[in-house]
């Protein structure tokens, strides 16, 4: 079938972190930045792998991977990985392929002396001018780390195609399709607590300290969890949070993109269009605990960051000479706002970006650009607590821009 094709290799890595905190960082407040505690800390790791790429037909190709690291201190893990390559015509290509990974926690999460502290809103569950509300109070938030991590580990399949026919009413112009479904399963994953779920899971538990001096008037003892509270207790103070390894998370989708180019007298066309769709992100937050669903969802009740289950990308381009524009439209659907106080809805959103450029001089060395981000000043969904969804989208209106690049 052809040349083969292999490549080795080793690798060490030495990773180290310091921590400076001033002397009255350390000992007072200063506005939402709680006390913390400098520190450093250091790992060692090694590595080796290979890979093998097999033509074992014309039409067929197949390739082999091997990873292997090992942290010290900490965890080791060998990675294999296989794909496989099939052209059964000119215009329709067949893939597939297999693998596993491994990541370690970082040395933020494991290793090192420093301690960290932060401010940030809980709603107290056993207090009805909160619970009923949705809305609570800051209070200091104490991070912990734990050198008990286990690594992360991933099994990844990814099947597909890519169809690349004859465009019938313009044999200059091309036309490609591309299909992949994938399916993902994280074992272990390495998550923060959220110090809302914490208290919320057992209000007068280890992990929150509380005012002694003024007890809660209307005490909701439905919301107790599985440690007693008592006589008197009062508001939540504290919250002590860590690093902890989820049970695992299994996500399904499929990843659509197309392609069209074309020419128009003296002018190029290209439009694209990039797709992903999950199916499937079910999340389990720790070993033999309820699974639960968080496609389309906000995820504010458990470990995991939002998932919109569509987001899409159009881009139409432009390019006649030295003159190139290009336009683009990004959709990001809709997901279930779970935040405190019961079920709504973030918006699906939509933006569009516009740019035009230039390029002159001699070899083209420079290109002038002007151009706009969400030009339509689309007002990004409301969230609640937030105001928008962080880990989603962007809380910026219109943003004009000019810019000129320089090749060297």
């Amino acid at each position: 079938g052809g040349y083969a094709g292999m490549a080795l290799g080793a690798q060490t890595r030495r990773h180290s972190r310091g921590v400076f905190i001033t002397n009255f960082r350390q000992g007072f407040w200063q506005g939402f930045l709680d006390p913390s505690i400098g520190g450093r800390g250091s790992r060692q790791v090694e590595a080796m792998f290979g890979e093998l790429w097999l033509p074992v037909r014309d039409n067929v190709e197949i390739q082999f991977a091997i990873r292997r690291e090992a942290y010290d201190p900490g965890e080791s893990s060998t990675d294999p990985k296989i794909g496989i390559r099939f052209g059964p015509t000119d215009w329709l290509t067949l893939r597939g392929s297999y693998g596993t990974s491994f990541r370690a926690a970082s040395l933020g999460q494991v290793v090192g002396t420093d301690t960290d502290a932060y401010v940030t809103e809980i709603a107290d569950p056993l207090d009805p001018a909160e619970a009923n509300t949705g809305t609570g109070t800051f209070r200091t938030i104490l991070v912990s780390k734990n050198p008990s991590l286990e690594p992360e580990e991933a099994t990844t399949y990814n099947f597909g195609f890519s169809l690349t026919p004859e465009v019938p009413w313009d044999p200059d112009a091309t036309f490609q399709l591309d299909l992949d479904a994938f399916s993902i399963e994280f074992v272990n994953q390495v998550r923060a607590e959220s110090p809302n779920q914490v208290v919320r899971d057992d209000p007068c538990g280890p992990q929150v300290q509380r005012d002694p001096t003024a007890a809660i008037q209307g005490l909701l003892t439905e919301n107790i969890g599985a440690t007693p509270c008592p006589a008197g207790v009062g508001n939540v103070l504290t919250v002590s949070t860590g690093f902890f390894n989820a049970g695992k998370t299994e996500v399904q989708g499929l990843d659509l993109g197309m392609q069209y180019s074309f020419g128009l007298g003296e002018n190029t066309f290209a439009l694209r269009s990039e797709t992903s769709y999950i199916h499937q992100f079910e999340i389990q937050v720790s070993d033999g605990g309820a699974i639960v669903d968080g496609a389309g969802a906000r995820n504010k009740r458990n470990p995991a960051s939002a998932v919109p289950q569509i987001r899409s990308n159009l881009f139409v381009n432009w390019q006649r000479g030295a003159q190139s524009g290009n336009v683009t439209f990004r959709y990001i659907d809709s997901i279930v706002d779970d935040w405190w106080g019961g079920m709504t809805t973030v918006a699906a959103h939509t933006e569009v970006d516009v740019q035009y450029a230039y390029t002159f001089g001699r070899d083209d060395r420079y290109t002038a650009s002007i151009g706009a981000i969400n030009v339509f000043d689309e007002e990004t969904p409301f969230g609640r607590f937030d105001g928008w969804e962080p880990t989603v989208h962007n809380p910026y209106m219109r943003q004009l821009y000019a810019r000129i690049n320089v090749s060297m």
